[in-house]
């Protein structure tokens, strides 16, 4: 286990999306200087994201990542099987996704995950001015009221009032491949 401190520190540096709100969060450490190389996160599954039957059975592997321009070799087998064992008294299966945009999911068949489907094209935001991505839940309707008051219109949609705020774009994606395991095939 590694610190949430440590973990937002190594993920803003060396994940493409940056940190997550996980709430289990492990590292992988050199032998030679204890130096962080790795690092794997799970959050829970939330009734919002549409998982209202299986939200107590599994959990999700939110981020995988390792020391920008370091190979970790065996690095997620490693992290994976030592969050199985921590998790197998409390979660049957691990979902995950990658995203079609940047991954062809490799890590995962090889590790023994099943693809289960392939998900809808989803978007984010950039803000241009400061090349930040954010994820598209930042800005839903209910939150752009108190984002931004001068462009808010009850009578218009996210799309619409988004679309009037300059340095903001929509970025569209190829969508996810979604992924699952059951821990128990994978331990034993």
């Amino acid at each position: 286990p590694i610190t949430k401190k440590d973990k937002k520190e190594f993920l803003n540096s060396n994940h493409l999306q940056g940190n997550d709100r996980s709430n289990f969060e492990f590292g992988l450490f050199t032998k030679r200087d204890n130096k962080l190389v790795a690092v794997i996160t799970f959050v829970k599954l939330r009734k919002s994201l549409g998982h209202t039957k299986d939200v107590n059975d599994k959990i999700e592997l939110s981020r995988y990542s390792t020391l920008i321009n370091t190979l970790v070799i065996g690095g997620f087998s490693k992290l994976l099987k030592y969050s199985m064992f921590k998790f197998k008294d409390e979660y049957e299966k691990i979902l995950t996704y990658a995203d079609r945009n940047i991954s062809t999911g490799n890590l995962y068949d090889s590790n023994g995950f099943k693809l289960m489907h392939i998900s809808r094209p989803g978007y984010f935001y950039v803000d241009i001015n400061k090349y930040k991505r954010y994820h598209r839940y930042t800005f839903r309707k209910n939150n752009l009221k108190k984002l931004f008051p001068d462009n808010f219109d009850p009578n218009k949609t996210e799309f619409e009032i988004m679309d009037s705020i300059k340095n903001f774009e929509r970025v569209w994606n190829s969508g996810n491949n979604v992924y699952e395991i059951n821990i128990f095939d994978y331990i034993e």
